[in-house]
């Protein structure tokens, strides 16, 4: 079976996978050039991991706001997450992100958005097509300040409007939590 062939057959079990357990969510379906570095690289991963990809977390506290991150050398923010790890689940890569880069835990309470990317080579566009997965889940703080990761991160805070510079236009459509009374608020 082709690299491609094998790809899409990843991307169709994983979305399988994600409607089983979360139900309604939106797929965006997305297709990028890279140089052919990074294009080999993508493919070399996957022939040696079986994944592509990656996750991370619109994460929302009980104030309503939603924690953003901006790595270093960015001037765009965006949410917490990054590449998947061999034999990691798209949930533990979330929660592994979201913690390394800002030092916060969090709950998984849902499946936002499914990124799915269609790459070519930049330098050979007639090279097989590749897929790439981006997953955003919904998720809820549990405990922890946001410290940035000084080797990724540059700033993490949280926000409750969204910034005019987000790394990733879909950003925009995603709506700010609302507010969770707690305990020891007054009614």
């Amino acid at each position: 079976m082709s690299l491609t062939a094998r790809m899409r057959r990843h991307v169709e079990e994983t979305i399988r996978r994600f409607d089983a357990a979360y139900g309604t969510y939106e797929i965006v379906e997305k297709a990028a050039t890279w140089p052919t570095g990074r294009y080999d690289g993508a493919a070399a991963h996957f022939e040696e991991t079986g994944d592509l990809g990656g996750a991370g977390v619109w994460l929302s506290n009980r104030d309503g706001e939603v924690l953003l991150i901006r790595r270093v050398g960015e001037a765009a923010w965006t949410a917490p997450g990054g590449y998947i790890n061999p034999d990691e689940s798209y949930e533990e890569t979330a929660r592994r992100e979201v913690r390394e880069e800002t030092s916060v835990e969090c709950l998984l309470t849902g499946l936002n958005q499914v990124h799915v990317t269609t790459v070519t080579d930049e330098a050979d566009p007639s090279r097989p097509e590749l897929f790439n997965l981006s997953v955003v889940f919904d998720g809820q703080h549990l405990s922890g300040s946001p410290e940035p990761d000084a080797d990724e991160v540059e700033a993490a805070r949280w926000w409750d409007v969204l910034p005019d510079q987000l790394q990733h236009p879909e950003l925009h459509q995603l709506p700010l939590p609302e507010r969770t009374p707690s305990l020891t608020d007054d009614e």
